[in-house]
C-alpha cells in the first residue's frame, strides 16, 4: 500500500492483560516464566462500535470530478478466540453498500449507524481495521471480490493467530500490528484488481484494562472523514 494509515486509535500492540496479583499490563510480555502466564482482561461492560458517517471534502483526490462512490470494508476482533467480524457480510450485494458522495457532502447513516462490532464483553482489546476505497463504478465484479476478501481474511495469519491462541503469552508486541497491515495490503490488492482505488485505512484498538466511556469520535485526513460511536452498555 502506498499510503500510511489514515488515522489510528490507540495501538494494535496494546492488549489488556491481568495477572493473578491484579496488576494490569498494556502489552504482552515475552518472558513470563517467573510469574506464570497472564490472563486477558475483560471489559466490565458490553462494548459496541458503529460507523455514524463518512464525508469527503475538496482535498479528496478523486477518480471522478463529479460524483464519487465510496465504500469501506471493516474487520473487528478481540482475543476471545472467535474469528473476526467482517462488514459487509459475505454474500452481500456490495453494490448496495457503495456510497455516492460529492465533495462537501456528508453521508449520515440512519438509526444507530452501521454496526461494525455488536454489543458484547470484550476480551483483551477491541481492534478495528477499516479500509476505504473509491469504486470505479463497475460493480459487476464486486460481489466476487467481497467473497474473495472474506476468504483472504479467513486464511490470513492474523485470523490464525487470534483464533488459536492458547494463552496471552503467544502475542508479542508488534506482531498483531504487522499482521494487520499485511492484511490491509492483501485486501487492497484484491480490490485494485477490480480497478478500485485505495483511499486509506483506519487502525484502532481499545484496550480492556483502561477506563472506556461511550463517545463519538471524528477523524479527518486527506480529504475524507468518518465518525465512529463507541458505546459502553
Amino acid at each position: 500500500m502506498k499510503n500510511s494509515p489514515l488515522f489510528t486509535i490507540g495501538d494494535l500492540s496494546q492488549v489488556g492483560i491481568v495477572r493473578k496479583s491484579g496488576r494490569t499490563f498494556d502489552t504482552m510480555q515475552e518472558n513470563t516464566s517467573r510469574t506464570g502466564p497472564p490472563e486477558f482482561a475483560k471489559s466490565p461492560n458490553r462494548w459496541s462500535l458503529y460507523l455514524k458517517s463518512i464525508s469527503i471534502d475538496e482535498n479528496f483526490e478523486a477518480l471522478s470530478i463529479d460524483e464519487n462512490e465510496i465504500y469501506f470494508i471493516s474487520i473487528a476482533w478481540d482475543y476471545s478466540g472467535l474469528p473476526p467480524i467482517i462488514y459487509p457480510p459475505k454474500d452481500a450485494n456490495i453494490s448496495e453498500f457503495t456510497i455516492p458522495l460529492q465533495p462537501g457532502n456528508v453521508r449520515k447513516f440512519v438509526g444507530d449507524g452501521i454496526c461494525i462490532w455488536p454489543p458484547r464483553i470484550v476480551t483483551g482489546s477491541l481492534n478495528i481495521i477499516i479500509t476505504i476505497f473509491e469504486s470505479d463504478k463497475d460493480v459487476r465484479q464486486l460481489g466476487a471480490k467481497l467473497t474473495k476478501i472474506h476468504s483472504v481474511v479467513k486464511d490470513s495469519q492474523l485470523t490464525s493467530l487470534i483464533t488459536s491462541i492458547p494463552n496471552p503469552t503467544m502475542i508479542i508486541a508488534g506482531t498483531v500490528a504487522n499482521l494487520a497491515k499485511e492484511l490491509i495490503g492483501a485486501i487492497g490488492r484484491v480490490l485494485e484488481e477490480n480497478g478500485d482505488d485505495y483511499v486509506n485505512a483506519l487502525l484502532g484498538s481499545y484496550a480492556t484494562d483502561k477506563p472506556q466511556t461511550s463517545r463519538v469520535e471524528a477523524y479527518t485526513s486527506k480529504g475524507i472523514g468518518i465518525e465512529l460511536e463507541f458505546v459502553v452498555s
